[in-house]
């Protein structure tokens, strides 16, 4: 399964360690945000079952961690 695996940087990059980046400013979290959308919408969208729900769902999440981040710890 070839394309199963995340695209270089990120592939080489602890979880954790994403985010904890992509939190230190909006502009990174926009990124973050524009490169797992797709690949998070079609999950829900499995889940959900239609378009307009995965979208609220995904929107939802990305929201509620950008309102949380400083209150989360990550981890390694």
């Amino acid at each position: 399964m070839s394309g199963s695996r995340a695209p270089a940087p990120f592939s080489r990059i602890a979880p954790s360690r994403i985010i904890t980046y992509a939190m230190e400013s909006q502009l990174q979290f926009d990124g973050l945000f524009r490169r797992l959308y797709p690949p998070l919408f079609f999950y829900a969208r499995g889940i959900v079952g239609t378009d307009a729900d995965a979208e609220d769902v995904v929107e939802d999440v990305f929201v509620e961690l950008w309102k949380r981040h400083t209150e989360v710890e990550w981890g390694e």
